[in-house]
């Protein structure tokens, strides 16, 4: 399971009281707009229950969003369930969830920090994500020049010397001349 059910219950509850007070703001605000024209001043009137109004829908607004983004970490939990090796690149999440790469960078940028996506990483130098319990890191293989491939520990076969040489290379014994071939 990679959604943090505690803490996506917890953010629902916490942002859905500021939305009932909204939502109840708003209520309040259409009856008593109906209200402003049997007001001495309407004018003052309509402007404090606008302000009232826009109050109100900004908490309403600002549960949606939180939803929203919950949503979509859930979405990315299914998928990542879903996976087999562990190992799932952005180029294929971020069309099952019909977003482009940067905006699906951010929403998954902010489900890992706020808590909400949890046992995995993000790795940045392969745009995947790799899931913790099951993402077995591939063995690194050396290409290109011999520099840059790294040294092992051998033992020379006909003198006993231990030497070190690099990986899938040949070389001779310092000590007997013996050509050492390392696989």
């Amino acid at each position: 399971m990679y959604k943090n059910m505690k803490k996506i219950m917890v953010a629902i509850i916490f942002w859905g009281i500021p939305c009932l007070i909204g939502v109840e703001g708003v209520c309040i605000f259409l009856g008593v707009l109906s209200e402003v024209d049997k007001l001495d001043n309407p004018v003052g009137g309509a402007i404090a229950y606008l302000f009232m109004a826009a109050l109100s829908g900004s908490l309403v607004y600002l549960y949606w969003k939180k939803y929203m983004h919950i949503g979509f970490c859930t979405k990315v939990s299914d998928l990542l369930e879903k996976d087999d090796d562990g190992y799932v690149p952005i180029e294929e999440l971020a069309p099952a969830l019909n977003m482009d790469q940067p905006k699906f960078l951010k929403n998954l940028n902010k489900g890992l920090r706020k808590g909400y996506i949890i046992n995995v990483n993000y790795s940045a130098a392969e745009r995947a994500i790799l899931c913790s319990d099951r993402y077995l890191a591939p063995k690194p293989v050396h290409h290109g020049k011999p520099e840059d491939k790294p040294f092992v520990g051998v033992h020379c076969e006909g003198c006993g010397a231990s030497l070190k040489i690099r990986v899938k290379t040949r070389g001779y014994c310092p000590f007997c001349g013996r050509e050492i071939i390392q696989e």
